[in-house]
């Protein structure tokens, strides 16, 4: 797990002056677009991370809190889209909330299912869930995923 509220809370300034030299020497300037690209270690869902204090924390979330301050519990949204960049400029501090609603609509705007079928006509199905919009069914996917379980449960009775 990594630990991201008050992070680099309570360490030294000379601590502070450490890492951030770290930060910089594991990262490299990109010029077009003004991202600084982490270079170190990712964890597991490839987010930048640095180890301080025996603990290990996300790069972008020390970066901003030695260049500007705390984020008391809210999570940075990266205005670049550049997961890999550190650059504090480029990231602000959201409520979970605000992120999920400033995010791009991935999914709605998908034209075919993950099977390739195309979500339009008799092949769409649109579930209304309370709340969070709506949910787009492939209907053939539906189907074969029905035939399947159909299946399993022939051969489960006839054993």
């Amino acid at each position: 797990m990594v630990v991201g509220v008050g992070s680099i809370v309570g360490l030294s300034s000379r601590a502070k002056r450490s890492i951030a030299e770290r930060l910089l020497a594991s990262s490299t300037p990109e010029p077009n677009c003004g991202c600084v690209l982490w270079t170190g270690a990712v964890n597991n869902k490839g987010f930048p991370v640095i180890d301080v204090a025996g603990r290990q924390l996300v790069a972008s979330r020390v970066a901003y809190e030695i260049a500007i301050g705390s984020i008391d519990g809210l999570e940075l949204r990266h205005r670049c889209r550049v997961w890999s960049c550190i650059n504090p400029a480029h990231m602000e501090p959201l409520t979970t909330k605000e992120k999920c609603l400033r995010a791009p609509p991935y999914y709605s705007m998908r034209t075919h299912c993950i099977r390739g079928h195309p979500f339009e006509g008799d092949n769409l199905i649109y579930r209304p869930q309370y709340n969070v919009g709506g949910m787009r069914i492939c209907r053939e996917c539906r189907r074969q995923r029905r035939a399947r379980y159909r299946a399993v449960a022939r051969l489960a009775a006839a054993a």
